[in-house]
């Protein structure tokens, strides 16, 4: 995962990239794709998307997720939709700081309508899941949430920890269609 503070040339992100994935390679760990992590403003997602597709053609080689916000879908729907057209998948936190967000009906229908729109929870309460199941159902809904994926960061000592965003035993778990 790469975390951005600002959209910066896009063959720089590309060359650190290729040297990550070059040293992944002589360990032998299969990289399936790679996650930028960039907040973007809701009027700005026409400008990633472009950046994503520039990011593309600096022939990286694997697929490209990103990290989204609740927001874009209320504040930009038009945006998010061309960001899911140049990004792989995106995985909107349902999370801001330590603090849940709520999972809106917008961010439910997207994740019905599109096959590349996750969520992503980090430290999930044991009420969480009752709680999306729960939005879900009341909305008349069946469609949401089957466990993909399970992210860790291997260490080069053979540690591993999970999550992020400087919690504690924090898992980041994506949820998907």
């Amino acid at each position: 995962m790469w975390r951005l503070e600002a959209l910066i040339a896009p063959y720089l992100v590309a060359k650190e990239m290729k040297s990550a994935l070059s040293f992944f390679s002589d360990l032998k760990v299969p990289v399936e794709y790679l996650v930028v992590d960039y907040d973007s403003p809701s009027k700005g997602l026409y400008a990633y998307a472009e950046w994503i597709d520039l990011l593309h053609s600096e022939q990286i080689q694997l697929p490209v997720s990103v990290t989204g916000l609740v927001s874009w879908l209320q504040d930009n729907p038009e945006g998010f939709e061309v960001l899911l057209g140049a990004a792989e998948a995106v995985s909107v936190q349902l999370y801001q700081g330590s603090e849940r967000v709520d999972l809106s009906d917008d961010l439910v229908l997207a994740i019905e309508s599109y096959n590349n729109v996750h969520i992503s929870l980090y430290c999930p309460d044991t009420g969480l899941l009752d709680y999306l199941w729960g939005k879900c159902r009341s909305a008349g809904r069946s469609t949401l949430v089957s466990l993909t994926a399970l992210v860790a960061v291997i260490c080069l000592n053979n540690d591993a920890a999970a999550g992020g965003g400087g919690y504690a035993n924090c898992n980041t778990v994506n949820f998907g269609p």
